[in-house]
Order: structure tokens, then C-alpha cells, then sequence
């Protein structure tokens, strides 16, 4: 038989549907727990003889949203994070590829919830390609699921495992520096955000040449407008700790370069990695002045990190320092989000 959807219904019924006698003596609280743990659909009151609060076909389909929806699904690391909607207990099942994982205790709840899947870089020329599904459990069995793709990085040949990708993100709590002098959180930039940054006369820009060989003097800088062009979060395995004298906190990778300079007299910068810096440099702020590193520290941690794009000069202002931006592949998540 088939039971009801709503109201009340009688333990006979549940028994016969659980193919149990129904002249036999049950306790209703070791009954309620066993047709719990076989439907996973069911909540119980003590009334004698009577069921309520079952919730059965009434339980909602499950939906999903992805945040970020510019998702750069290139060869380096990067993590999207999923939104579930339903009022039923779900679960998330990899369905096909390799590349992504879900933290420990993100994949399954009950309810409204959401859950991140961390992608490892691609250090393979071919694409790899993978499925997700979030289930109701319980019968009927509801579910959404996307498809996602990511790029392996160009160059080499074969298809086979390349250099590790350089890594130049900050800190998705950073705060970023906007040209109408509001800021916003890395994490809320979004393309078309108008920065600041700084312009020298005889800077090199990435696309024309290696810009870590040259040296600028610090009085020819001069605040400009640069556009974010593009952006991706990650999620890195370390990051370099950095407090200035005047109590700023910076959160940088290990690849991203970072305009200072060590001689505070000569007004000469160039552009280096935190592995390259030291205590005593100097890091350059919004307006071109000097602030002195009181501390640098490798932190071997995990972090989630964003990266910006930006044009038409190659950096721009985050964490109160000047930072050079870096070229991103773009690659969009092919998003199938409703079955």
C-alpha cells in the first residue's frame, strides 16, 4: 500500500510496509527507530498507536547555486564553493574525474547548506573533466549536479606532468584599494572594479619583456587607475606572514612579486618575492612612500587565496603595498546545475 504524505497514519500501516506482523507487540520507540534508520524520512511523537510529523513526498527537489560564478578552472589550484537548497538530507557523490575534492565533513547535511570543492592544480597539457551530484537521501531520491572542466597548462608535449605553476595570490581578506579611496575585501572584487596603482615612466610590462630585472626610482611614481580584468581564487599549501612598522598585515604567496626596495636612501625599487625579501626592507605604499618590514615569516598552512588581472599598468594596491598582477588562463566551469 501506499502511505500517506502528510497527517497521521497507523503503526499497522508501518508495519505491513516494513513487512513485519502486525499482530505482534512493538514498542513504538524502537518501531519509530527502526523505520527512521530504513526510510531516513521520518520523525516521531509517543502517542499510542498513532505516526506524525512524516514528512515522506512532501520533502522538496534539490538545487544548486555556484558561488564563485567566475570560476577559473585553469591549471593552478582553485576552490568553488557549492550552495545546496532543499529541506532534506542530502550527500555529495563524485561521479566522475580526479581533480577535485570536498573537505572532510562538507559533504553531506541536512537542509539549506553549502560545501567547497578544492581543485588541485593541472600540471598535465590535457584537459581533465569531472561530474558532482548532491542526493536526497530517502526514497524518492532527488538530485542536481554540475559538470566542471579544467585546462592543463600549455606548452610541452606528450601530456605528461610539467613545472609546478607559479603562485601569486593574496589573502581573500585583504583589503584592496579602489580609485574612488573606498576599499573592498579581495574576496568582493569583481571584474571592472577600478584599483589604483602605480606608474613609472620607463616600467616593463609583463607582455613585453621580464619585468623582474627592472629598477625604477621611487619620485618618478605616480598614482593611476588600473580595471580588474580578471580574477580566480585558489587554495595554496603555504604563505609568507608579513608585518610592517606601521602594524599593516600581509598575506602573500610565495610567488607574488612585491615592489621594495633595501636601501631606504638610494629611491630605487624593483619587484620581489617574499622568499627573496627580508626584515629591514622596505615594502611601497598607494602614494610611493617606504614602510619598513618589522617581521617575515613562512607559514606552511593552507590559505585561500585570490588573484587579480588587472590593465593598463601591472599592479596595483592590496594590503596598503604595491603588488605587480598576474596573467590568468581563463577557463569557465561548464555549469549543468539542475536535473
Amino acid at each position: 500500500m501506499a502511505l500517506p504524505t502528510s497527517g497521521k497514519i497507523c503503526i499497522g500501516d508501518i508495519l505491513r510496509e516494513m513487512g513485519r506482523p502486525t499482530n505482534t507487540k512493538t514498542d513504538l520507540n524502537s518501531l519509530a527507530s527502526q523505520w527512521y534508520n530504513q526510510t531516513r524520512k521520518a520523525k516521531f511523537n509517543n502517542t499510542k498507536h498513532k505516526l506524525s510529523d512524516w514528512y515522506g513526498e512532501t520533502w522538496s527537489t534539490v538545487t544548486l547555486s555556484i558561488s564563485p560564478t567566475r570560476y577559473n578552472g585553469n591549471y593552478q589550484a582553485a576552490s568553488v564553493r557549492i550552495t545546496v537548497t532543499t529541506n532534506s538530507a542530502w550527500s555529495v557523490h563524485n561521479l566522475i574525474g580526479s581533480g577535485g575534492s570536498i573537505p572532510v565533513g562538507e559533504g553531506q547535511g541536512f537542509g539549506n547548506g553549502s560545501f567547497t570543492i578544492r581543485f588541485g592544480s593541472n600540471p598535465y597539457t590535457s584537459t581533465r573533466v569531472g561530474e558532482y551530484e548532491v542526493r536526497t537521501e530517502g526514497l524518492p531520491v532527488y538530485s542536481a549536479s554540475f559538470n566542471w572542466s579544467q585546462t592543463g597548462r600549455s606548452g610541452g608535449g606528450g601530456g605528461g606532468p610539467i613545472e609546478d605553476p607559479i603562485d601569486a595570490c593574496f589573502d581573500l581578506k585583504s583589503v584592496v584599494q579602489l580609485a574612488n579611496g573606498k576599499t573592498k575585501l579581495l574576496e568582493e572584487i569583481v571584474e571592472g572594479d577600478i584599483l589604483v596603482g602605480l606608474d613609472f615612466p620607463d616600467r616593463i610590462d609583463a607582455s613585453e619583456g621580464d619585468y623582474m630585472q627592472w629598477i625604477g626610482n621611487i619620485k618618478d611614481a605616480k598614482p593611476t587607475k588600473v580595471k580588474v580584468k580578471k580574477l580566480a581564487t585558489y587554495v595554496e599549501k603555504s604563505y609568507y606572514h608579513i608585518t610592517l612598522k606601521n602594524k599593516s598585515v600581509v598575506k602573500v604567496t610565495p610567488g607574488h612579486s612585491l615592489l621594495t626596495t633595501d636601501n631606504d636612501k638610494e629611491n630605487k625599487v624593483c619587484w620581489k618575492k617574499p622568499p627573496q625579501i627580508k626584515k629591514g626592507d622596505f615594502m611601497v605604499d598607494k602614494s610611493g612612500k617606504l614602510i619598513e618590514i618589522r617581521s617575515i615569516t613562512h607559514m606552511k598552512k593552507e590559505i585561500e587565496v585570490g588573484v587579480l588581472d588587472v590593465e593598463s599598468v601591472d599592479n596595483y594596491v592590496i594590503s596598503g603595498i604595491v603588488a605587480h598582477n598576474a596573467e590568468i588562463l581563463s577557463t569557465e566551469l561548464v555549469d549543468t546545475p539542475i536535473k
